[in-house]
């Protein structure tokens, strides 16, 4: 990534690919890019530097209005005059620009045809102008499963790749934030790495529950403590459904709508992924596969689901358990707008 981005800022072209970088949530992608570019930054590479975070707006073609108010200094609220302004300053601009585009599987939710006008547009700036686009997406797959035809020709195979953080790396990450401070103890940091390392590697997350330990009472926290600490934060998100988006309520809707509930508490990734997808249409809620992939894996992680379900790829036959299934049918079956997709 240090050398795509030294050469394009020393030599700008008008004609550089795209560098598509992915990974699972918490393995660093944003990070890592932010400190390259301070890097070069301290080197005395001159550019200029956007990022725009595809969950932070609406659609993709808000992009417009927001570049010019992170670049110009001032919004255009008019899509059209928005972009023709753009493109006029790239013609003169006096550097290259690195634009970082983060969550950018977030933005591909929306009518196809439109969102891959809009992201062909952005992605052909690059064959036009000094412009070098980094696209940082949760999925390890976003090429081949959306953007095919001609948006994969602009897409090209520049590609890095973050793998999940392993239980060894997240035990090194998690005793260097611990520091020299002995208030919790290795078992206990062991033990944290080990249940966050089996599930999706997630260092943000393993980091926010170690802050969250930290706060306990106590002289040292020990795998005892943090047992009962990681349990408790678990109920507690079972008992807290009503503070979830409409998107997280949707797929939860669609975890107790399957038939296999009642036989065995068991269903498939599948089966909830069709039928979330199907109830968000007929709710007229705007919910990609990707989007309830993504949320499905979060209900896992925080508990409200168990099973082998995989962050790192894509297992339609997995099967997975809803986890204190009749409190959450109880709590759901009072929305006003899922309540009455749930059998009494």
């Amino acid at each position: 990534m240090s050398f795509y981005l030294l050469s394009n800022t020393h030599t700008p072209t008008n004609n550089t690919l795209p560098l598509d970088i992915s990974g699972v949530p918490g393995t660093g992608k944003t990070a890592t890019v932010r400190n390259v570019l301070m890097q070069l930054i301290q080197e005395e590479c001159e550019f200029d530097w956007v990022e725009i975070n595809g969950m932070k707006i609406a659609s993709v073609h808000d992009i417009y209005g927001l570049m010019c108010l992170k670049l110009l200094d001032y919004p255009i609220q008019s899509q059209q005059s928005a972009q023709k302004r753009l493109e006029a300053y790239f013609r003169q601009a006096p550097r290259p620009l690195v634009m970082v585009i983060d969550e950018v599987d977030a933005l591909v939710s929306g009518k196809a045809t439109r969102v891959n006008s809009h992201l062909y547009r952005l992605l052909e700036w690059p064959c036009h102008y000094p412009i070098i686009l980094l696209l940082i997406a949760n999925t390890m797959d976003l090429p081949e499963r959306l953007m095919t035809g001609r948006l994969s020709s602009r897409l090209g195979t520049r590609r890095v790749n973050f793998v999940p953080y392993t239980y060894p790396m997240l035990i090194q990450i998690l005793k260097a934030a611990r520091g020299s401070t002995a208030l919790i103890s290795d078992d206990a940091i062991e033990y944290l790495a080990r249940r966050v390392g089996a599930v999706n590697g997630d260092a943000r997350r393993a980091l926010s529950l170690l802050k969250k330990a930290c706060g306990l009472q106590g002289p040292v926290v020990g795998l005892k403590e943090m047992e009962l600490m990681l349990r408790q934060n678990i109920q507690h998100n079972n008992t807290n459904n009503g503070d979830h988006p409409k998107e997280v309520k949707l797929v939860m809707t669609a975890c107790l709508m399957a038939p296999d509930l009642k036989s065995n508490n068991q269903l498939t990734v599948e089966l909830v992924m069709s039928r979330a997808v199907q109830l968000a249409k007929t709710l007229g809620v705007d919910l990609s596969w990707i989007d309830a992939y993504r949320i499905l894996n979060n209900l896992h992680t925080t508990g409200l689901l168990s099973g082998e379900l995989n962050s790192k790829s894509y297992d339609g036959d997995c099967k997975v358990s809803v986890t204190h299934g009749d409190s959450l049918q109880k709590q759901l079956r009072a929305d006003a707008i899922f309540g009455k997709f749930l059998l009494a």
